[in-house]
């Protein structure tokens, strides 16, 4: 269900999540029409029903509101910075594996840059 009905020329935001809750597609929009049955008509063309799921497609997307969805982008987008954070980190580790698998003398600006991976995790 939607949170919020909107209204002509307000902005809102679509988009379709994977049943674990991850996000496949978004856009963002503004409302152009609502009819007298509820649909609401998107700029871009989108439709959707007065119950914010898109009309005449098997698996349409969700109106949600255009707040609410830069809400949950920026959640995915620090997940995202953290995971590229903890991969470069683990790289850096590596490198530093000698063939025996101990690891050699780590160098001062290394360690800064391990600390500063860290502390991004």
């Amino acid at each position: 269900m939607m949170q919020v009905q909107p209204k002509v020329g307000d902005e809102v935001g679509y988009g379709r999540h994977h049943q674990w809750g991850t996000l496949l597609y978004h856009g963002f929009s503004r409302v152009v029409k609502i009819n007298h049955h509820g649909h609401i008509t998107l700029e871009n063309g989108k439709v959707f029903n007065k119950h914010g799921d898109e009309r005449n497609t098997t698996y349409g997307s969700r109106l949600i509101s255009a707040d609410l969805l830069r809400d949950e982008l920026n959640v995915v987008e620090e997940q995202s910075a953290r995971n590229r954070a903890a991969n470069e980190l683990e790289e850096l580790l590596k490198s530093q594996r000698r063939g025996r698998g101990d690891f050699c003398v780590i160098s001062d600006e290394t360690r800064a840059k391990m600390i500063e991976l860290i502390n991004k995790l």
